[in-house]
């Protein structure tokens, strides 16, 4: 019984022991990273104390210089400092001179969806630590740049810490984030943040960390404002460049389950919650999820709270963006060999084949005679149209087919068309919602580009062939990648991952405006879910005449 009892409590002090150190570690991340020449005592992060910050360099006859209010260190400044003791690391909150506080929209008398708003609440600023060895015959180091929070924090997403001076973002003549001196009164899509080119990219540091607060990237980039209408919402999508002029050529890292073959990007996107139809945060990362496992290209993504200067920034969506670059990074093609089109009448990159000559094969024959559809089926890969389809009809996309209609093709890779599931921020809206309908209906089309939008579908489905296959298939995913059950467990996931961020989201951007408007449209999506397989039955029923039964597996 004595010895029982002693094991017991060899046991426990253990456990104990285990758990503490796991936990000084989570608490203190004290490991030591070189960066530059510069060995850190510890790595950017969340820190629960206060702590002594340490810098050392085995370098002989340099001097370390270091700032702390973003800056880069030059000798002489004010603000820069040379390293003699270690740095105390301490608390620090935001004011009301720091940038979370300055308006990035124009401000109307009657405040609208796009009106900036003051910050409901604000969290502790993180501590900028730009660190540079200087080397006594003049010769210096690229500068480091490192991130540290005194508040506590267990992130459940990953984090991104962008580190740019003030004036690059919002400078009245040249900041990139404000209106400035480009809007013009009275008229949409004015303004810098809606300026492009490369005189409007803006010199920035990134360092990336994932959900375990390891430090994965660390480099300076290029960066820009990006989108057609969003720019004008308070919250920006902002676009990455890695180029060999800022230091690194790639961004090399994985970040993406959904895409863990590709190791290094050129070109990212962190996307504004603003993108989202009717005020809601999850929807395009959601469609992704779904469509994972079928054999339709969709750029990948990962939910992530960015910082900009040590302040609170909000919940943004990391996401691959699709270029010639993206093609590049994931099946090697040279752009040369790339065709893709995101109209019926124009190939954006590449010449040959154009999409137009499948577009004007397809206005100008019948398709229901087998020879016509055999021909088509030579230059568009049939069952990925129809997967391509049936998802976007399923989830109800408001924005679509008239736009996000992009497609593609390589050679030696697909010399067939093939379609991308992109910007699904419109979907699982209402589950009633007859897309169908939509596809096939000419009379509600206001435009040429409308009809010719929904102009291949028309004409593919007088194809008796073409319509059998779209029935089964329909019934097939409805029984499986679409089925109530794995679509739901999908939406927790997403619920889940956000829950820890979303009442910070809250307080700084007022979108969503409360916890309750939130979770009542959280509920909404779920209701779509639960209820859209029985509408697009009766969906099948009437624009394809065929009855369907999918039973989920």
């Amino acid at each position: 019984m004595l010895r029982a009892k002693y094991y017991n409590l060899v046991a426990f002090i253990l456990v104990t022991i285990i758990v503490f150190v796991s936990c000084s570690a989570l608490n203190n991340k004290s490991e030591k990273t070189e960066y530059e020449g510069i060995t850190f005592s510890h790595d950017s992060g969340h820190y629960k104390d206060e702590f002594k910050l340490k810098l050392s360099s085995s370098k002989k006859q340099a001097t370390i210089l270091y700032t702390l209010d973003g800056s880069l260190p030059i000798k002489g400044n004010k603000t820069t400092f040379e390293y003699k003791n270690p740095i105390a690391l301490k608390k620090t909150k935001i004011s009301k001179q720091d940038i979370s506080y300055i308006p990035t929209t124009t401000q109307p008398e009657k405040p609208n969806y796009e009106t900036w708003l003051t910050p409901k609440k604000t969290y502790n600023k993180g501590i900028t630590v730009r660190s540079q060895l200087i080397f006594h015959n003049g010769l210096k180091n690229t500068a480091v740049t490192k991130t540290y929070f005194v508040d506590g924090l267990k992130p459940k997403l990953p984090e991104i810490y962008l580190t740019i001076d003030k004036g690059a973002l919002f400078d009245n003549d040249t900041g990139i984030y404000v209106p400035g001196i480009n809007q013009i009164e009275g008229k949409k899509y004015t303004g810098n943040f809606f300026k492009r080119g490369k005189e409007w990219e803006r010199l920035a540091h990134l360092e990336y960390l994932s959900k375990e607060q390891k430090v994965k990237l660390n480099q300076n980039i290029g960066v820009r404002v990006h989108g057609m209408a969003s720019p004008a919402a308070p919250m920006k999508t902002i676009k990455f460049y890695a180029r060999k002029k800022y230091g690194e050529g790639k961004f090399k890292f994985s970040p993406f389950k959904q895409q863990t073959e590709i190791k290094s990007y050129k070109r990212l996107l962190l996307r504004t919650p603003y993108s989202n139809w009717n005020k809601r945060i999850i929807t395009d990362q959601l469609a992704q999820a779904v469509v994972e496992g079928l054999d339709i290209e969709c750029p990948a993504s990962t939910p992530v709270n960015l910082y900009i200067n040590g302040e609170y920034w909000g919940i943004h969506d990391m996401a691959e963006k699709i270029d010639q670059h993206y093609f590049k990074s994931k099946f090697n093609i040279h752009k040369d060999s790339l065709g893709y089109s995101t109209q019926a009448h124009k190939t954006e990159i590449g010449s040959e084949p154009e999409f137009i000559d499948v577009f004007n094969f397809a206005k100008n024959n019948d398709l229901s005679i087998p020879l016509n559809f055999d021909s088509i089926c030579k230059s568009i890969d049939i069952n990925n149209y129809i997967d391509y389809t049936i998802i976007e009809t399923y989830l109800g996309n408001w924005d679509w087919p008239g736009n996000n209609n992009e497609r593609w093709r390589a050679t030696g890779i697909s010399d067939k068309w093939r379609w991308i599931i992109i910007d699904m921020d419109a979907t699982f809206m209402k589950k009633d919602h007859s897309m169908l309908k939509k596809l096939m209906d000419t009379t509600d089309m206001k435009t040429e580009h409308r009809l010719n939008s929904t102009l291949i579908f028309r004409k593919l489905v007088e194809n008796e062939t073409f319509k059998s296959k779209l029935i089964k298939r329909y019934e097939e995913l409805l029984s499986s990648t679409l089925c109530q059950e794995r679509l739901l467990g999908i939406f927790e996931e997403y619920e889940k991952l956000y829950e820890n961020d979303i009442q910070r989201q809250i307080d700084r951007w007022t979108l969503p405006q409360s916890l309750e408007f939130y979770e009542n449209k959280n509920e909404g999506i779920k209701e779509f879910i639960r209820e859209r397989t029985k509408y697009m039955i009766l969906d099948v029923k009437k624009y394809l005449g065929a009855n369907i039964n999918p039973i989920c597996n």
